[in-house]
Parts: structure tokens; C-alpha cells; sequence
């Protein structure tokens, strides 16, 4: 018996658009259970078609490993413990950030991936931040995607499942 039914699974992905639309940013979004299986999905008007796959593939990969992809994705670079991890489970595992587990009682019942339009549309209307204000050297890109990781963040704090949310 699974601990996400479909009812959480429209509450979670419900916060997560209210989350998008008060940010402007289309989003697809979709939840797992605890076997990695999807309960549901959105496409919210005007995402990308691209990043469907993604946002599930983002909540699978989060439940299997029960960590949050963008943790994941820092272990798989180059030298790292979980190098070549991507290229594992006959392509399921994504390592861009946006998918992170969803907690009950303390336990990992699932998951939710959340994903936009992709990267090269992004970079056509985003321009690096400047130096001064940049002192990492990050693109306006990367700080778009680390700030989707906190939106989906803020959306699962607003959405809980039965029980008592970690």
C-alpha cells in the first residue's frame, strides 16, 4: 500500500503551480510514490513538452535514491562517488536539480520533479549576472536553477501529506 495516494499528489503538485504562476514560470510537474511510479502529472499551459519526461524522470530518480536530485548531481560530477549514475536504470535518472523526496513520519513515501522550458530557451532571454554582483561566477541560467529548486521547496512546505511532513 502506498503512502502517496492521488489526493496528495493533487495537493503537492497544486502548491507547486500556485508557487509557478505567482513566479511567471510554466512548470511540469509530477509526483511519485514510494516504488518511484508516477501518480500524477501536470503540464501547466505553455511548458515545455521537452521537460515532461524530465519532471518524471527528475521524481524517480529522487525516490530511488531518496535525495534530492540537485545533491545527486553534485556526487556524480567528475571524481565523484556517483560518476556516470545518469547513464544507469536504462536512462530513468536525471541529475538536474528539481526533484527532491517527500517525507512522512520521518520516512521517504515518494517524490515530486519539477521541470521548465528548456535550457537554451532560458539562455536566450537570460544574460550572465555581472562580476560585481557574481562573485562565484554563476550565470543568470544557474541561479534560474537553483531557484527552481526552492520553489519546489516552497510548494511542498504549503503541501503536506497525512500525517506530519518532515
Amino acid at each position: 500500500m502506498t503512502a502517496v495516494k492521488l489526493e496528495d499528489a493533487r495537493r503537492v503538485i497544486s502548491a507547486a503551480e500556485k508557487r509557478a504562476r505567482e513566479i511567471g514560470q510554466p512548470m511540469n510537474i509530477a509526483v511519485a510514490d514510494e516504488g518511484g511510479n508516477i501518480v500524477a502529472h501536470v503540464r501547466m499551459d505553455n511548458a515545455s513538452i521537452g521537460s515532461i519526461d524530465i519532471s518524471m524522470k527528475k521524481a524517480y530518480t529522487s525516490r530511488a535514491f531518496d535525495i534530492e536530485t540537485k545533491e545527486l548531481a553534485n556526487h556524480s560530477q567528475s571524481g565523484g562517488e556517483f560518476f556516470g549514475i545518469h547513464v544507469s536504470n536504462n536512462g530513468k535518472i536525471m541529475i538536474f536539480a528539481g526533484g527532491i523526496p517527500l517525507k512522512l513520519d520521518g520516512k521517504v513515501v515518494g517524490a515530486i520533479g519539477v521541470s521548465v522550458v528548456p535550457a537554451i530557451k532560458i539562455k536566450t532571454s537570460l544574460r550572465p549576472v555581472p562580476p560585481r554582483s557574481n562573485p562565484g561566477g554563476r550565470t543568470a541560467l544557474q541561479e534560474r536553477r537553483t531557484n527552481l529548486c526552492r520553489i519546489t521547496t516552497l510548494a511542498l512546505t504549503s503541501a503536506s501529506l497525512t500525517g506530519t511532513p518532515d
